[in-house]
């Protein structure tokens, strides 16, 4: 029988995030129910270094090629791909990314501590958006996403203050 550990991140990771904070960017899913009981999956994209959110989408049917095309389209022409994309195991290998340099770090299954960015992302766009409304239909989910990537994340600053608090327990 295996004993639970009770200690804080490895300093291997903590110094990862720390060398590499402009290289990384971080992302995740969190789902979204409509009125009509309807689920939605929101894909975000945020940058380690400034905590800026830097894409949002939602569907209905997530694939390995959707998010895969997803961070395609965040890097765009103004932005140059991260060298590092730290992500989850909804899905498996995400081919197209190698193609464009992008190591993906896959967090630890169960330890939301590890990408705690994104996870703090989830709460403010939780409590600024989806606590106050439920969205009808799949394009007001759209526009749900597209206002809070516009806001460039969480706007209060007690919101702000709460997801830096959040990302400095892997500092």
């Amino acid at each position: 029988m295996r004993l639970p550990h009770d200690r804080e991140p490895s300093p291997g990771w903590r110094t990862f995030l720390e060398r590499h904070a402009a290289e990384i960017w971080a992302c995740d899913f969190f789902c979204v129910q409509t009125l009509w009981f309807k689920t939605l999956h929101a894909f975000f994209v945020v940058g380690h270094a400034s905590r800026e959110v830097l894409h949002v989408e939602v569907t209905r049917h997530p694939t390995a090629e959707w998010v895969a095309q997803q961070i395609v389209v965040c890097c765009g022409w103004e932005r140059s791909p991260p060298r590092f994309l730290i992500r989850d195991r909804r899905y498996g290998a995400l081919l197209r990314l190698k193609n464009l340099g992008i190591t993906q770090v896959r967090t630890p299954f169960r330890v939301p501590q590890a990408n705690s960015i994104a996870e703090g992302w989830v709460r403010s766009a939780r409590q600024e958006c989806l606590d106050h409304s439920v969205p009808r239909t799949y394009r007001r989910g759209r526009r749900y996403g597209a206002v809070q990537e516009m806001r460039g994340g969480p706007s209060h600053p007690a919101i702000r203050s709460r997801m830096q608090t959040a990302a400095s327990c892997c500092r």
